[in-house]
């Protein structure tokens, strides 16, 4: 991060966070676990749909409901995948980055999307540049979500029950 946000006397730009290639992969991970929005589609026209070996014939006007947590939650293509892993992007293979879907896909694609990420990486690069120290409180649970809006958007957490101390 020091080796591209520069420390004082001008603003930092676009291209500066995006070259934090680690600061990137932390914010999709984070993105990856807590995400939750269930994406629904109308049929343009009459087609088939082949999944597991199964097809499904749908007709034109009929809704499809996607949920990109299971790929983000599924071994086959993330390991470990309930574990939060700071540069599981960093060196992603082509199907794990086409699997991460926090923003939605296709032209019905969040359009804020660029400004939402821009803004997560400003606020961690800010956050670590004006502490000295951080570190999560000894003993502290493993936090949890809250899955009741599944399909709603982010899961909240359960409880406050992750601490951390920071010096100034």
């Amino acid at each position: 991060m020091d080796m591209h946000l520069p420390r004082e006397g001008s603003a930092w730009t676009r291209a500066q966070l995006d070259a934090c290639v680690l600061l990137d992969s932390a914010v999709d991970e984070a993105l990856r676990l807590a995400h939750s929005t269930l994406m629904v589609r109308e049929t343009i026209e009459d087609t088939s749909l082949c999944l597991d070996g199964v097809t499904y014939n749908l007709r034109k006007g009929e809704r499809v409901a996607m949920y990109p947590t299971l790929d983000h939650s599924d071994p086959a293509i993330f390991a470990s995948p309930h574990d939060y892993q700071v540069d599981r992007f960093v060196h992603a293979t082509k199907r794990q980055k086409d699997a991460l879907h926090p923003f939605g896909m296709g032209k019905h694609m969040c359009p804020g999307r660029v400004f939402a990420k821009l803004q997560l990486k400003t606020w961690v690069s800010l956050l670590l540049r004006h502490t000295t120290s951080i570190s999560l409180t000894p003993n502290s649970p493993t936090p949890s979500f809250d899955t009741a809006r599944v399909g709603l958007g982010v899961f909240p957490p359960t409880a406050n029950n992750v601490t951390f101390q920071y010096n100034l």
